[in-house]
């Protein structure tokens, strides 16, 4: 019996990396992809492609492999290729927003988009990888939490469309995970003020929340096991501090929940309390 076969962007560290091996522990035929697979992990099964999503070159070459080397099929797709810049949303210039937003989610909608047919085919799944930041924002992250919010919009209307079609549509959505992600965000310049005492108590959070991080291989698990499953829940919030964020959000009402948001803030970050009118 021919393993299954399985896509993954963004392979070179972190959740990506640790996804690739635990898929082909479990026997499945890997497709690790990256922009520059310079010195990726191996295991049996596993096959390394350059990919960049955004590129419609690359997204045709990426079919045109499929069909070469593979019989046109894919049994599951999982996009996890992304990057997160911080600082506040007065600074991040229209550059800094393109890019943002064309990575982690035009991109990966195109790539789906163009492997919807031999997913169909495979009668496969499409695990897109959001973050808990998908449901909820926080200060000094407005492009990320606009691009997981987008990416959470266009993965739930593709559930919805796709019905029937035997094609499962999932989220993962991590709390913080020990990768190389938070060390490599892109950062704004120096800060003004208002924000120049808030970029180093920012700085020190991130630090603090590296510490007390998942291991990637804990998700890698859960998207693993939402792939074999034959049934799974659309969304899954993966990690205490996920979990604790989704329960606050159904339980709460929403003037409540902003309430506590912005008095973690004020608390972590030192901001000044709201003035009122």
């Amino acid at each position: 019996m021919t393993p299954r076969l399985v896509l993954i962007t963004g392979t070179s560290g972190g959740i990506g990396k640790a996804t690739a091996l635990a898929f082909a522990a479990a026997g499945w035929q890997v497709l690790a992809a990256s922009r520059q697979p310079a010195t990726p992990a191996t295991a049996a099964g596993m096959r390394h492609i350059q990919l960049d999503p955004a590129s419609a070159a690359d997204r045709t070459a990426l079919v045109e492999l499929l069909a070469r080397d593979y019989g046109g099929r894919l049994d599951c797709l999982v996009n996890n290729a992304g990057y997160a810049q911080s600082g506040p949303v007065e600074l991040l210039d229209e550059a800094a927003w393109r890019s943002q937003l064309e990575t982690n989610v035009i991109a990966p909608a195109l790539l789906t988009a163009a492997l919807l047919p031999v997913l169909r085919q495979g009668r496969g799944c499409v695990i897109n990888v959001s973050s808990v930041l998908g449901r909820t924002s926080y200060a000094w992250q407005g492009a990320y939490c606009a691009a997981k919010f987008g990416l959470e919009g266009w993965t739930e209307s593709l559930m919805l469309e796709t019905q029937g079609q035997g094609i499962r549509v999932h989220l993962i959505e991590p709390g913080t995970t020990r990768s190389e992600f938070g060390a490599n965000m892109l950062q704004v310049g120096q800060a003004p003020a208002p924000y120049t005492a808030t970029a180093l108590r920012f700085a020190q959070l991130r630090q603090r929340l590296a510490g007390r991080a998942q291991p990637p291989e804990k998700v890698a698990r859960v998207i693993v096991r939402t792939a074999q499953a034959r049934r799974a829940p659309f969304r899954q919030l993966v990690g205490t501090d996920a979990r604790l964020a989704g329960l606050l959000l159904a339980c709460l009402p929403s003037s409540l929940y902003v309430a506590l948001n912005r008095l973690l803030a004020r608390k972590l970050l030192h901001l000044p309390a709201q003035e009122r009118p």
